[in-house]
């Protein structure tokens, strides 16, 4: 039995990810949000929700995340749509996060987020499965979190058609 590489490769990330994990401090972030209703995102609504795990190394360490306000995350997220139909969808993305005030009880920040992801509707821009990169920016005060999102997805080519799609999502939720 042969191991394809493509598995290899994709072992890398998630040995990484479990070795810093175990050594860092760790937040859970909960998301509740929707697909706002813009002028590219005239066809997709519905409701989504996402969990994040971010961690940081343990003060006193090396970091390549200097300055501290940088943190690392991973993310899981689904959304379930009404319109163009009612399907479900899934991401899976690799975070960075930059906040100000992380010490106080009011912060803010932008997150930045590179994965895939899978959509049960068959877009006529894009295919089923994709690549997505995205952008936010959030306010939280204590451990209450508002954010907005643009996000783009696109096969990269990969397949046709290769138009992407663009999506803003508006969030509610709470760090832990």
């Amino acid at each position: 039995m042969r191991i394809q590489p493509v598995f290899c490769r994709s072992l890398l990330p998630a040995a990484f990810f479990a070795f810093f994990a175990g050594t860092a401090s760790a937040e859970q972030e909960v998301l509740f949000g929707t697909y706002l209703h813009t002028d590219r995102n005239l066809e997709t609504h519905g409701a989504t929700l996402a969990w994040r795990y971010w961690w940081e190394a343990p003060s006193g360490t090396f970091s390549l995340l200097h300055p501290s306000p940088a943190v690392w995350g991973i993310e899981l997220g689904a959304g379930r749509l009404v319109e163009p139909e009612t399907a479900w969808e899934g991401v899976l993305l690799l975070n960075l996060r930059l906040e100000a005030g992380r010490a106080g009880d009011l912060g803010g920040g932008i997150s930045l987020g590179f994965g895939g992801s899978y959509s049960g509707v068959e877009y006529v821009r894009t295919s089923a499965w994709n690549f997505v990169s995205r952008a936010g920016v959030f306010l939280r005060f204590q451990g209450l979190l508002v954010q907005g999102a643009y996000e783009h997805r696109s096969n990269a080519g990969l397949s046709w058609p290769n138009r992407g799609l663009d999506v803003f999502t508006g969030g509610l939720g709470f760090r832990f």
